[in-house]
C-alpha cells in the first residue's frame, strides 16, 4: 500500500448567510457539501471520504 492509497478528504465547500433583523434577533442559514458518503470504496481500495451534505437554519434571540 502506497502512502497515497489511504483515505483522503473529499473536496468540500460551505456557505453561510446571516440576517440581523433587529439588535436582538438574528437568522442564520448554512449549507455544507463534503462529498459523496456512499462512495468510500471503489474497486476494493479506499477513495475520497465524504460525509454528504446538509443545511442548517438557526434563530437567535437575545434578551
Amino acid at each position: 500500500m502506497d502512502a497515497g492509497d489511504g483515505i483522503r478528504n473529499h473536496d468540500y465547500y460551505d456557505a453561510h448567510v446571516a440576517w440581523f433583523v433587529t439588535k436582538q434577533l438574528t437568522l442564520v442559514a448554512a449549507f455544507a457539501e463534503t462529498g459523496d458518503k456512499d462512495k468510500f470504496y471503489r474497486n476494493g481500495s479506499a477513495k475520497n471520504l465524504g460525509v454528504g451534505s446538509g443545511a442548517v437554519f438557526a434563530v437567535q434571540y437575545q434578551f
